[in-house]
């Protein structure tokens, strides 16, 4: 059943991805996975991979603490829609930054696509934010500070 391999690919995404497990992470996308982001688009699963984990090692330095938390849903159309929230904290001052990523899963559960989808005003207060600590932001396409 359709949203069954999309919740599933969903969860397994949502983990691989707080786990910043880039090899488990491009095991579930197709060779030729598209990740569209609002700075551009990335191409292939051993690069969406890396860029993952190149925006996890950004906030590794860049913050005391970093937490991801997600969770998966599956919309009408069999798409698996996870949201993340990253806390990230900076001595007494943490800020919360949440953004949805669109998963397209083919008919074997593997995934075809993930757009990453920026809630409204998101961005803004999270570059706000990132000044504000003196923290650059990740040049990552799709990173948090990107």
């Amino acid at each position: 059943m359709k949203s069954d391999n999309a919740m599933l690919a969903g969860l397994a995404f949502g983990a691989a991805a707080v786990s910043c497990c880039s090899f488990g992470l491009a095991r579930l996308l197709t060779p030729s996975c598209m990740y569209i982001a609002p700075l551009g688009v990335l191409h292939g699963a051993s690069t969406i991979a890396a860029a993952y984990l190149r925006a996890r090692e950004w906030a590794a330095l860049s913050f005391e603490s970093y937490k991801t938390q997600y969770s998966v849903q599956v919309d009408q159309e069999g798409q698996a829609l996870v949201l993340f929230v990253d806390t990230l904290g900076h001595g007494k001052h943490p800020h919360r930054y949440t953004f949805h990523e669109v998963l397209r899963v083919t008919g074997t559960g593997w995934i075809r696509q993930i757009h990453r989808v920026e809630l409204h005003g998101e961005r803004a207060a999270l570059q706000e934010y990132l000044s504000s600590i003196f923290v650059a932001p990740a040049r990552e396409l799709g990173s948090g500070g990107g």
